[in-house]
Parts: structure tokens; sequence; C-alpha cells
């Protein structure tokens, strides 16, 4: 194989899948598929005809099974080929160029006009095998597969070209819309600084020239058409335009070589970068930015954007990878306990709230970890704003973006509750009572996240759980008896379930005066709840309580001996 041209060796490998139907001039020499290769009696192998079973479930198992052994056997060949820009490389590429049809509606032609037409059933057994291929490739080879910036290029050209076959025609959905960012977001990563190019290299994106330039007119979001237009112009000048907003970053951030791979999101009129003549090599002068960019040029200083009040800017940006960039950046000066960062708890406790009611994943989940590291730094005052900053916003009108920001701050302080450690005991009344006010609010997602929240704070509480134990008890019987919404009554049995498993062996003692109780309640669940879960809840619960109950009656046996030595 190793010895084989690139492309003949790729085909080879597509026939030894399956991918391809082998012709009579095929390379690798086929028999039929009744036929098997098993043990002579007399040792080497013999070739025999396949028992022929006339169970439907057993012929669908032994061809699942011969699919399943064909595409190891291929993920071993292709894990002894060098995978740095080799073959194996290649290969993947052809099977994620495969996918690309996956999603289009019915009529699905060949890509090029020797593969004949294909059956729809047979167009479905072929798209089920390259997914499986996928699968398999992925976990064998991992990511050193696509190493090579050509190859990298063919999988973002593929990715695009999918993107602009929906532009055309159904709308995008989720998955679509975060892989289109996905592969944007590699392409200004590379450009900025994350890669080194040669003029081979952008030769090589070339392909992807007008895949961008119909995103950029077609594309529903501005944002995107704006950066599609901008990743267009670096590649078809080879980076002789490196202004851009989107890939500005290696030039703002410092050196290549340490910061170049950070992104720059500061929004830039489209008709500035048309400022710069064909014949010109270098950046046009840029404009004073206003305040509202929230952003510095350090291009002429060359150093990077290290100022603490400069980053607190940035993460107020519009553009997403600017904005995370910074909170990554302000977590690991916290983390780092920087003294300049320490004197400004408040202020980065501001942006990194602002930034929980965000509506992008990456953002509010760094915002998060920001404030979780903020805490841990200053848990006296971190946790009684916290604190008051999840009760007045269950104070607030209902909306569906107020439930979503307190469950988003009950998340930050359940991690601050976990990094507290032995110390959470000493903030246990606060988090208690924000709880069971939770507990209490009028939407239902919030008093099912406010149970799960008291669920946790309970595991950790241990014995100084005891002088408040009557009044979650109570809190507990009422929802399970009186709560119409089924997924709060399964929270709240839960409870019960993790304050069992959490207490353990302690439970006898911190559990003393109301076990009983808890007792009771399960089994009242179990007579009269409707709800499959919760039923299921309880059973656990029941479970984790004769456990207790069996460890304290009957303790393991040790085979030991004490020795005392007399005075």
């Amino acid at each position: 194989m190793q010895q084989l041209e690139p492309h003949r060796a790729v085909w080879v490998l597509q026939q030894l899948a399956g991918l391809t139907p082998a012709p009579s001039s095929a390379l690798i020499p086929g028999f039929h598929p009744q036929y098997c290769f098993k043990p002579g009696s007399q040792g080497g192998v013999r070739l025999s005809v396949k028992e022929v079973s006339g169970e439907a479930d057993e012929v669908l198992y032994e061809k699942l099974h011969w699919e399943q052994w064909r595409l190891e056997c291929l993920g071993d060949i292709l894990s002894c080929l060098p995978q740095k820009g080799g073959v194996a490389g290649d290969f993947f590429l052809q099977c994620l160029k495969g996918l690309v049809s996956l999603g289009e509606d019915g009529d699905c032609h060949p890509a090029s006009g020797s593969q004949p037409l294909l059956d729809p059933s047979d167009r479905e057994s072929q798209q089920l095998l390259t997914l499986q291929l996928v699968a398999v490739l992925s976990e064998r080879l991992g990511p050193t597969v696509l190493s090579n910036t050509v190859q990298l290029m063919e999988f973002v050209g593929a990715v695009l070209q999918r993107v602009c076959a929906d532009l055309t025609g159904r709308d995008m959905d989720t998955v679509e819309t975060e892989t289109l960012s996905v592969a944007l977001g590699l392409i200004a990563a590379m450009l900025g600084g994350g890669v080194q190019f040669a003029q081979a290299d952008y030769e090589a994106m070339e392909v992807l020239l007008a895949p961008l330039e119909q995103i950029s007119v077609a594309h529903r979001d501005p944002s995107t058409q704006q950066l599609a237009a901008e990743l267009r112009i670096t590649i078809a000048t080879h980076g002789a335009i490196t202004r851009p907003s989107h890939i500005a970053a290696g030039s703002r951030h410092g050196t290549r070589g340490h910061h170049g791979s950070e992104l720059d999101m500061t929004s830039t009129k489209f008709n500035n970068l048309q400022e710069c003549g064909p014949g010109e090599g270098t950046v046009p002068e840029p404009r004073p930015l206003t305040p509202s960019t929230h952003m510095v040029d350090h291009t002429q200083s060359g150093n990077p954007p290290n100022n603490f009040h400069q980053v607190l800017q940035a993460a107020c940006d519009p553009e997403v990878p600017t904005r995370v960039a910074a909170l990554r950046t302000l977590t690991q000066t916290i983390k780092h306990r920087s003294q300049e960062a320490l004197n400004h708890w408040e202020q980065l406790l501001t942006v990194f709230l602002d930034n929980l009611g965000h509506e992008d994943s990456f953002v509010y989940l760094t915002a998060i970890q920001g404030l979780e590291v903020l805490s841990d730094s200053a848990p006296d005052h971190m946790l009684l704003h916290l604190l008051r900053e999840y009760q007045s916003t269950s104070l607030r009108e209902q909306t569906a973006g107020s439930v979503d920001r307190r469950m988003k701050m009950g998340e930050v302080l359940m991690r601050v509750t976990r990094a507290l450690g032995a110390v959470a005991p000493h903030y246990r009344d606060p988090l208690i009572q924000a709880f069971l006010i939770g507990s209490r609010d009028a939407d239902s997602t919030m008093r099912a996240s406010s149970l799960s929240n008291l669920g946790e704070l309970c595991q950790r509480l241990h014995f100084a759980l005891g002088p408040v134990i009557h009044e979650v008890v109570a809190c507990l019987s009422a929802i399970v008896k009186t709560e119409q919404e089924a997924e709060v009554r399964r929270a709240a049995v839960h409870v019960v379930t993790l304050l069992l498993r959490g207490l353990s062996e302690k439970a006898l003692q911190v559990l003393s005066d109301v076990l009983r109780d808890l007792y009771r309640l399960l089994k009242f669940v179990l007579r009269t709840e409707m709800d499959e879960v919760t039923v299921l809840h309880a059973q656990l619960a029941l479970q984790e309580m004769d456990d207790v109950i069996r460890k304290f009656l009957f303790p393991d046996q040790k085979l030991e001996k004490k020795i005392m030595v007399l005075p």
C-alpha cells in the first residue's frame, strides 16, 4: 500500500471498505460472498461454502458482524500507514466528503459520471457504511489524521460545500450553523497565525474562494457574511491584507508565536478593506478606534494585550471569540492570584455576570468558570453577592430569559459549594435558605433546579445538616404530596437519594430524628405515584436506606486481633 500512488491507494482502500463496486479490472481479486476460508483438517486453510441460515435475524447478525470485522481490519491497515500527510488522511477525507449528501433530500446524484446511480436501499446502505467507517477511523487514528494543511483545507471545503447547498434550499438547523461557525473559526485561526503558511498552502486554499463568496452573499447572518468576505479577501491576496476584523489577532495580540492563535473580532467595515490598492502588500493605515469597539490597537507598540483594563473591555466585545478569549484570560489571571485582578474583583464580578446572560453556551460556560475561580479567591464577599443576585432575580418578572439566568446562577452556586469543600458548612444557612426559596418558585423548571442544587448541597454538609434537617424534610414531604408537576416531584425524591448516598454510614446519626419520616414518604410515593421515573427514584432511595441499615446491623467481619502491652 505504501508503494502505490496516493490516489491509487485511496481507491484500493475504498474497494476494501466496500464503498465502491469493484470492476472486472480491479486490482483486488474477489470471490463470491457465499465462500469463506476455514482451517484445514491437516493444517493450512481451505475454501468452503457458507452455511445459509433460514432465520432473518441470524442472517442480519452475520452481515453486521462481517461488516464490523472488515472495518476493524481496515483500521488496522491504516494504523500501520504514515498518518501525517499520508494515505490515511486522504482516505479519511474521502469518507467525510461522502457524508456531505446525508442531510440532503431524496435525489442524490453521483459525484462523478463514472459511478452508476444506486438504488435507494443501496444508497442508504452505503451511507450507513460510511458513517461506521468514519466512527472507526476517528477512534483508531485520532486527531493526527488531519495534521496536513492541505487536508484540513479539503475538509473545510467539504463542509462549506455542504453549507452552500443548504443556502439555496431549506433553512439551516442549529447543528449546521454550529458546523459553519467551527469551519470559519478554523480558517480564521490558521490565517491569524496558528499555522505557518507557505505559498503552496495558499494555493490549496483557493478552492475555498467560491464557497466563501457564496456564503458572504447568501447567508442570513450579517456577521457570518462579513467574516466570510474578509476570509476570502485574505486568501485571495495570499495574506497580503491581514487587517480584517476576524483575522487581525496575529498583529493585535503581539508576536505570532505566542498569541497568534487568538482571534480579534473587532467590527471593521468591508469597504475599509478595499482602501489597500491591488499592488500594495502592506496593511492600510488603521483609523482610530472608538470606545464602542472595546479594543485597543497594539500594532504600533508590538506588545501583547496584557493590560488589565483592555482585557476587561475585550470581555464586552460583541463578537464571541474575542469575548471568550478575554474571559479565559481574566480567569487565568484570577487563578494566578494577580493582585491587580483581586483589587478589581467587583468589576470582574460585573463582567462575568453580564456574560452569564449571553445566549452562546461557549460564553456563559466560560463566565460560570470565571465566577467559580473568583469565588474561590474571595468566598466571603463573592458568595454573598451571588446569593443576593440569585434571590433578587427570583423576585423579578417571570420570563424565559430570567428563568434561564437564575438556573445559571444556581449552577454557579453549586460549583462554588464544591470548591469550598470542608468550608461549605460555614455558609450552610444562606445556601439552604436560597434553595428552599427557589423550590417555591412559580416556574416548575426553576423549582426542579433548586431541589437538585439542594440535594448536591446536602451531600456535602454531613453533620452540619443536623440543625436544618427538619426544615428540609418538611419541604420535601410537602412537594412530594402536593406538587402537580412530575419533574418537580422527581427532583424532590432524588434529593432523598442524594442525601442518603452522601451521608452513607453517618445517615443513622444525622437523620436519626427524620429517618422514619423519610421511609414513610418513600413508601407513600411507591403506593400513590403515577410517574414511573419518580417511582424509580423512590426505589433507589429505599435501596440506599436498606444498604445503610444492613451495614449497621451486619458490619463487615474483620479478622483482626488486638495486642495490648501491659505495664
